[in-house]
């Protein structure tokens, strides 16, 4: 089972990657095959919109998130984790969903996809926010997500979002980190259902 992450949060050992440890509990402890991409170490750029990829299929532009286009087609789950900053997601990982216009372009205006289109992904959001909003506060955030999963033909399968960090930091949250475990744990039992029905 392939596991690709994508931490777009600019801090280390933060709220954020607190959060992606919990829930990946349980594939952790079957040995799951977990590649993070840690956005703030890496150097890339947005979109440029070159339209280069428009005749290609492929991103002109090669930096250190090239390699996640690979990536994107050998994923059994793709998780994208984000502080929400203005209900919406980081700057870090708008620049990365940006640049799957490569993607989109490959399926819809070459007709020749970049991507596995009948292979099932699931896609998981885990978001973190300092503030005290409501479950419906962050519908910029769960938009754009919904967008960017179905760029890579990722099933929206879940999403966790841990409220009010700034009063209460993760790291001392019993009762939140319990439950990102047990969500992750719904999490590999649907998916090593999948994973045995496709083997």
């Amino acid at each position: 089972m392939n596991i690709i992450v994508i931490n777009a949060s600019a801090r280390q050992d933060g709220n954020t990657a607190i959060a992606v440890d919990k829930y990946l509990s349980e594939f952790k402890v079957h040995q799951a095959r977990i590649k993070t991409y840690n956005l703030r170490s890496l150097k890339y750029s947005g979109c440029i919109d070159c339209r280069s990829c428009h005749q290609t299929g492929e991103c002109i532009l090669k930096d250190d998130i090239t390699p996640l286009y690979r990536d994107y087609d050998k994923a059994d789950i793709l998780i994208a984790a984000s502080p929400i900053y203005f209900l919406s997601v980081s700057a870090q990982l708008k620049a990365v969903i940006d640049r799957t216009q490569a993607v989109w372009a490959s399926k819809y205006i070459l007709n020749s996809p970049a991507i596995d289109r009948e292979k099932k992904r699931l896609g998981v959001f885990i978001a973190t926010g300092g503030a005290s909003l409501g479950s419906n506060a962050n519908m910029v955030a769960r938009t754009v997500i919904n967008m960017y999963f179905k760029a890579v033909n990722t099933q929206y399968t879940d999403e966790l979002i841990v409220y009010n960090t700034d009063t209460l930091s993760l790291g001392n949250n019993a009762q939140k980190q319990t439950e990102l475990k047990e969500r992750g744990l719904l999490l590999f039992q649907k998916a090593s259902r999948s994973f045995a029905d496709k083997h």
